[in-house]
Formats: structure tokens, C-alpha cells, sequence
């Protein structure tokens, strides 16, 4: 467990690897600190986001300001509106990468905002001066992470879940069956003590109940 947690956490860090390179590059960088004006947009930035997006299996790629607002966007990206406006503010505020699994039009597409620096830092002093999101279905390259497994097992799965928002629920799909809604429920409820143990960095064993059909 603690090295397919490791795997998927190395997979954000890849993910935020390229809000930063993009974020990176002479004409974001203008885009962002003079907030789109005197920037060619459609020359200098759309085509380097579509070539990134294509790359890289992004559903679509945005670059907002510090309010949410809108600066430029890959072509056919995916339209999140509110969702991803109110990433883009969060992330700004927390200083710190935000990730959001939103639905749309019945796909679910991982959110991953990054706040950009003016000195090209990680963690700076200085405040924000944009955001990158990056959009991509979850099923495309997150979940193939959690259900590769090298011996296959009938009982033995990696799920993700959270336990904001009114009430914890799973983000991965489910091996086999459940035995419904309220099984699931009562699962969540055994997990969220220990998901809080395991982000205060404590080392969690526990037994859960299980989701699944007998």
C-alpha cells in the first residue's frame, strides 16, 4: 500500500512538473503579469498548450488569473466554468497546488490548479501572479495506477477517496460488486478516522468494513 501510495503521489508531482514548465516559458509568463494585454494569445500560447495537452493526454489546459478569470485555454478544452474558476481562486490563496475531481456532462475530469510565482519559485514569499489548471479524465492515467496489479488478487485493491464536501465517498472505481449504498457508506465511515491519522503523518493499520458482495 505505502508503494502505490507513493506511485500516485509521484504521479502529482509529475503533473505539477508541467504546470511549471509551461508556467515557466517567456510568453505565460508575460501573459500572466501584464494580464493578457499586449499578448498574442492565439500565436504565442494556444498552440504551445494544445502541444502540451496532445502530449501529455490533458483534456484541457488553462491559464486563469488570481480571481478566476479566464486568460487563455488549449483548444477544445473541457468546459468546467465555476468549478474551475473557484480551483483557481483556492489555489491562489493556499499558495499550494489544489486538486478537485469535478463532473461535467456525466465525465469526471481531475482538476489540478497550480499557482505561478513571479520568481519562477515553488513556494515563494511573494503572491501569486496566475494559475495553471490542468484537466484530465482520471481513467486515462490515474486509475490504471491504482488497479495494475503485477499478481492479480480477487480481495487485494488500492482505492482513493475523500472525505471533504457533505459526506466522504469513494474517487476510484470499485473492484467487483458492492453490496450497495449503504455497505459503501458504512465503509467511508470506518476509513475517514484513519485517512485523518495517516495525514497527521502517523503510521495507519486498521481493519474497514467491506463495500463489497459477498
Amino acid at each position: 500500500a505505502e508503494g502505490r501510495a507513493r506511485l500516485v503521489s509521484d504521479w502529482f508531482k509529475g503533473r505539477r512538473a508541467d504546470a511549471d514548465v509551461l508556467a515557466s516559458t517567456p510568453a505565460v509568463r508575460s501573459l500572466m503579469l501584464d494580464s493578457g494585454r499586449g499578448v498574442d494569445v492565439r500565436g504565442q500560447i494556444v498552440t504551445q498548450l494544445d502541444r502540451v495537452a496532445s502530449a501529455y493526454g490533458y483534456a484541457g489546459i488553462w491559464l486563469l488569473d488570481t480571481h478566476g478569470q479566464v486568460l487563455a485555454r488549449s483548444t477544445g478544452a473541457a468546459e468546467l466554468g465555476r468549478e474551475n474558476a473557484e480551483a483557481a481562486v483556492v489555489a491562489a490563496k493556499s499558495r499550494s497546488m489544489h486538486v478537485d475531481l469535478v463532473e461535467e456532462a456525466s465525465r469526471k475530469y481531475l482538476v489540478m490548479s497550480v499557482p505561478v510565482f513571479a520568481d519562477g519559485g515553488v513556494e515563494s514569499s511573494r503572491p501569486p501572479m496566475g494559475v495553471v489548471s490542468l484537466l484530465m479524465r482520471p481513467e486515462t492515467r490515474l486509475f490504471p495506477l491504482l488497479t495494475d496489479n503485477t499478481v492479480p488478487t480477487r480481495t487485494v485493491e488500492t482505492l482513493l477517496f475523500r472525505t471533504d464536501g457533505p459526506k466522504p465517498s469513494y474517487v476510484s472505481p470499485l473492484k467487483g460488486d458492492s453490496a450497495g449504498w449503504s455497505a459503501i457508506d458504512r465503509s467511508l465511515v470506518t476509513l475517514a478516522p484513519l485517512a485523518r491519522r495517516a495525514a497527521n503523518g502517523r503510521d495507519t493499520l486498521g481493519g474497514v468494513l467491506d463495500n463489497r458482495a459477498p
